[in-house]
């Protein structure tokens, strides 16, 4: 009598690559999401960072699952700590918010400037909030323009305004209403009316003159 063979057990990449393919094929029966999360599970115990964090919103958003934000910090941590960015940022909110966590805003801005130095802009925005208003820490406009600098190199429109009113007003960087002027224009050209208005009023109170 032969002996019973063993399936070999599947390689993190051929997990992935099953993945990948389920959701391809569309909305998963209840069946179905059952066998993801239980490849993921797999993926995540074998240290998988993407699996990790995966995991990590599944227990979050309690999807096909009991909702358990420690369970979910565990995997956030998991992940974060191996230099996932997205995972950091959702580790340093938790700790912001006290979920499956204790309320800890300096281990939450510990994860959320690890974040966003990987260029999260979720991240980076949360510093911007905290430091140009003073929330959790104490107001830094010099900080708070470090970050708004980065958003709005990326190309964001309402960085690209805020960090022209920090110029237009001398918030952490010096008064300069040409930079101001440049920085209101570049939003404009993405659509954004408020920074087109602050132009105008630039031109009527005669801070900038027509080109």
């Amino acid at each position: 009598m032969s002996k019973p063979t063993v399936a070999a057990a599947k390689s993190i990449e051929e997990l992935k690559a099953e993945l990948i393919a389920s959701l391809a094929r569309g909305p998963l029966s209840y069946e179905e999401r059952q066998a993801k999360l239980s490849e993921t599970r797999q993926l995540a115990s074998q240290g998988d960072p993407e699996a990790q964090r995966e995991l990590g919103s599944i227990y979050y958003r309690g999807a096909d699952v009991e909702q358990d934000y420690a369970e979910a910090a565990k995997w956030f941590r998991k992940a974060a700590e191996q230099g996932d960015a997205f995972a950091q940022d959702s580790l340093g909110d938790m700790y912001f918010q006290g979920r499956g966590v204790p309320l800890d805003l300096a281990e939450g801005l510990y994860w959320t400037r690890k974040s966003a130095e990987q260029n999260v802009d979720e991240a980076q925005w949360t510093l911007i909030n905290m430091y140009y208003n003073g929330h959790g820490v104490p107001q830094d406009y010099a900080e708070a323009a470090k970050w708004v600098r980065q958003v709005a190199e990326q190309g964001c429109p309402g960085a690209q305004e805020l960090f022209g009113d920090m110029h237009y007003f001398g918030q952490g960087v010096a008064q300069d209403y040409a930079e101001a002027a440049r920085l209101f224009r570049e939003a404009a050209k993405q659509g954004n009316k408020s920074a087109q208005e602050r132009i105008d009023d630039m031109y009527r109170n005669g801070l900038i003159q027509h080109r």
